[in-house]
């Protein structure tokens, strides 16, 4: 009769508790990767629809004037 690998639940218990930190920790990292793709994607997609704004464009050249 073999013997289950992990015998103490305590134990169980502890590492699927770290084991679904850590994959929390992972999904998070993901999904925010991937939601700051879709909104890069969207900015410049936006940019080059609409064109940079007339405020957003003097704005910028007012300040490398300044340097």
């Amino acid at each position: 009769m073999s013997r289950p690998l992990v015998s103490n639940k305590r134990c169980s218990k502890a590492s699927f508790s770290v084991l679904s930190q850590i994959y929390a920790k992972m999904w998070k990292a993901i999904f925010t990767k991937f939601f700051l793709i879709l909104e890069t994607k969207r900015l410049f997609h936006d940019l080059l629809v609409n064109g940079v704004p007339e405020v957003a464009s003097s704005e910028i050249s007012r300040n490398f004037t300044k340097i």
